[in-house]
This record gives structure tokens, C-alpha cells and sequence, in this order.
């Protein structure tokens, strides 16, 4: 951390400024033989996942008043196209393709050849210059090239990496067989990507069939082809399960893996791991998919925003903590133009910019100055203009239309970027972008 970000943040502490699956995206296509011919592609034993869903322990609070604006000499970058929030890191997008990241690194996915557990402010990512796209899982990340490739970085220990071996990378590594991506999506311990002409292609852990194959359990090393339609026009990824939003036919979303607390929404919880894709039932006309880590929502055209899974948290917005295995409304949502989930809350950026956001609020994930949870949406504070909205574990962050990056939330590992690891409850600046 430079000498200069410490004194600008000084600065602004001192005049009160408050501001943690996934789950993330990438383009691919492929080569040669079909993954599944290719000796690597054989899976491995590997537990299935079932990790207990909790949020991540409260840190110190930082009580500076949560309403006083940004300091206007925070430098505010004009080239940022896009964000990923991972588990506790975040990356972000340049136009010109380099990718920066910050937050936590003890798996090297922040992707600068360190092992330095945290880094609380942006470094780029070593060797790439040409991404369009980015994503980011819970400790690691990836990027699609201008070319269609794809790299990732960090953790590597059930094959999410995709580069044909087991184990952690503190720099890029080339996801093999994989060419013409679009879009990539990351969840804990598989990857996902969507090829440009909708084929899906997963790697990594398959213990409850997020890859999408015939059968659960395993790993793969290199990427296979899931068993869902060649339309997919959206991946997103969660803890355990993925879903695809289809062109077949308006509105169609698909979904498999993981279905403990009803996450795929097809009216079923008795089936707890599916590696066949269901259609989430009674969705029309979805224009945007996100996956938490238990919970999935879509956004509709209308501005509708509907969600299911798991909801012990409020995290579904129905004004319930009721598990939903089919979707069901967010209450007081008719505009919305961007949805994002994170563990166990979920954020929505309505027409005009506002941020609203409800579920879990334990270590300030709405960043409406409280740490209080709430079952229905919840507006963000300071935040009149955001172009986009993404979530973490237990962390949120936005780019507003001016360029300028914000987050909130749990920062322990300074996935806030803000050169601290002090918890924010309100928006606060990224500092060197």
C-alpha cells in the first residue's frame, strides 16, 4: 500500500466517510477430441459438497457517520467495464483488457505471482492485456481473451482451473481445449463457460453434477460437455449448481447440481444433487440470471425479479425465510435493470441507477449504514447512479456511470479495495484504479 493512499484515506476517516459463491462470467469454444474421450477427463474421488451455509464471522465495526458523501478528490478511473466479486476478492475489468484484482490472495487468485494473503488495494493481474470478460469463484479467478481463450488463476485443488492438473496458480494458466468463449462463470470448485455458438463446456468439482453429466462425484481436470441445450445465452454458477438461461424459448432457464435447499427451482428438494438440467418452472421472459450460494433469481423484462432457493436469511426478498423450490417475487420490485447474489443476500440496480438490497446484512452487505437483515429490498446509501452492482461472499461492490468503483460490506481481507480491512457499512471507494 503506497504512502499516498494512506493519506488520502486518512482524509477521508477523518471527515466520516463509512462505507464478502457465485457467483461471475467468460466466453469459450473447443477443439480436438471431446473431453470426455481425453484421458485427463477421468474423474477422480472427491467428496460432495455440503458445506454448512453461514455467513462469514463478523469483524470490528467502523462507527463513522455512513451518510456523508465521497471525498471529490478520490481519483475516479474512466476506463472500468466491468466487475466480479469472488468469495473475498474482487476483480475489475479495463477497457483496454488489463484486469486488476484485490482482496484475498492465499490461493494466488489475484493472479499478480504473490502468495501475500491480502492485498487491500488493486494490483493487476500478471500477463493479461486482452480480456473482455472476467469472472470470479470463491478463490479463484478467470478471463476470456479477445481471442475466445480462457485463463484462470488461484485455487486449482479440483481442477477449476481447467489446465489439465491439480493445485493453486499465482499467475494465469490457459484452460485447455477451450476456444471462441463468450462468457465464464465461476462458482466454489467449478468453472463454467459458454462458447459463442451456446455450447457449454464445465470443469472441476462435480460432486453434486454441476458439470453437468450423466453422473455425480469427481473432478475434471479439463472441460466437458454439459448436458444442456447448444442455446445458452447467460452462465451463472453458486456454490454447487449451475443454470443456463436458454434462446430455445423466451425466458427459459436451466439448471443442475446441487439442490439441498431447492436452488435449481424445479419444485423438487427430495432430489438433492441432479447432473440433468430441469427447466426452473413457471419463469418467462428472463432477461438476467444470478446464483448465490444456495439461492438463484431472475430478472424478467417486465423489471419482476423472482428468486429460490435457500431463504433462512431473507435472501429470496419474498418477505419470508421460507425455502422456495420454485420462484417466487421479490416484494417492491418493478424497475429492476441488474440483479446480483452473493452468499445469502442479493442486491438489484433499478431503472435510474438506485442499488437496493436485501437477505443477510451481518457485516453491512446492503451498505445502508446498518448491519440489520431484511426480508423485503432495502435502498443503499449514496449511491444514486450505479451502471452496475456485484457480490461476494459477504461484500458488495458497484461501478457507478462516471467510471467510479464502490464497495461495501466485510473487508478482512480488503476485498473493499480501500487500502484498509476495516468493515465499511456504506459505499466506499475503490483507491487506485
Amino acid at each position: 500500500m503506497d504512502t499516498p493512499h494512506l493519506s488520502l484515506l486518512a482524509r477521508l476517516t477523518t471527515i466520516g466517510v463509512a462505507l464478502s459463491l457465485t457467483a461471475c462470467g467468460a466466453r469459450t469454444s473447443l477443439r480436438g477430441e471431446a473431453a470426455d474421450q481425453l484421458p485427463d477427463a477421468a474423474p477422480l474421488d472427491a467428496p460432495a459438497v455440503d458445506t454448512p451455509l453461514v455467513d462469514t464471522p463478523a469483524a470490528t465495526d467502523v462507527f463513522v457517520r455512513p451518510d456523508v458523501p465521497p471525498a471529490p478528490d478520490v481519483p475516479i478511473p474512466t476506463d472500468i467495464v466491468g466487475l466480479a466479486a469472488g468469495g473475498s476478492h474482487t476483480c475489475a475489468l479495463r477497457s483496454s483488457g488489463v484486469v486488476v484484482c484485490w482482496g484475498s490472495n492465499r490461493s494466488g487468485q489475484l493472479g499478480d505471482g504473490s502468495r501475500e494473503p491480502r492485498r487491500p488495494s488493486p494490483v493487476a493481474v500478471t500477463g493479461v492485456t486482452d480480456a473482455v470478460a472476467i469472472a470470479a469463484g470463491e478463490q479463484h479467478s478467470c478471463a476470456v481473451r479477445r481471442d475466445g481463450q480462457v485463463l484462470c488463476w488461484g485455487n486449482g485443488q479440483s481442477g477449476e482451473l481447467g489446465d489439465g492438473r491439480r493445485g493453486s496458480r499465482a499467475t494465469p494458466a490457459l484452460v485447455r481445449n477451450l476456444t471462441e468463449a463468450v462468457e465464464v462463470a465461476a462458482g466454489r470448485n467449478h468453472t463454467c463457460a459458454r462458447r459463442r455458438d451456446g455450447q457449454v463446456w464445465c470443469w472441476g468439482s462435480n460432486g453434486s453434477g454441476e458439470l453437468g453429466r450423466v453422473a455425480t462425484g469427481g473432478i475434471s481436470l479439463i472441460p466437458v460437455v454439459a448436458g444442456v441445450p447448444n442455446d445458452s445465452l447467460q452462465l451463472v454458477a453458486g456454490l454447487g449448481h449451475t443454470c443456463s438461461r436458454s434462446s430455445s424459448r423466451t425466458g427459459l432457464v436451466l439448471c443442475w447440481g446441487r439442490n439441498f435447499e431447492g436452488q435449481l427451482g424445479n419444485g423438487l428438494t427430495e432430489v438433492l444433487r441432479s447432473p440433468e438440467a430441469s427447466p426452473v418452472a413457471g419463469l418467462n421472459s428472463v432477461e438476467e440470471i444470478t446464483a448465490g450460494q444456495a439461492h438463484t433469481c431472475a430478472r424478467r423484462s417486465t423489471g419482476e425479479v423472482r428468486c429460490w432457493g435457500f431463504n433462512a436469511n431473507g435472501q429470496l426478498g419474498d418477505g419470508t425465510r421460507s425455502l422456495r423450490a420454485q420462484a417466487t417475487s421479490v416484494r417492491d420490485l418493478t424497475d429492476a435493470a441488474g440483479i446480483a447474489a452473493g452468499a445469502n443476500h442479493t442486491c438489484a440496480r433499478v431503472a435510474g441507477g438506485q442499488v437496493f438490497c436485501w437477505g443477510s446484512n451481518g457485516v453491512g452487505q446492503f451498505g445502508d449504514g446498518s448491519r440489520t437483515d431484511a426480508l423485503v429490498p432495502t435502498p443503499t446509501r449514496n449511491l444514486p447512479d450505479a451502471d452496475e452492482v456485484v457480490a461476494g461472499l459477504t461484500h458488495t461492490c458497484a461501478r457507478r456511470t462516471n467510471g467510479q468503483v464502490l464497495c461495501w460490506g466485510h473487508n478482512e481481507e480488503g476485498q473493499l479495495g480501500d487500502g484498509t480491512t476495516e468493515r465499511r457499512l456504506v459505499p466506499t471507494p475503490v483507491l487506485g484504479l
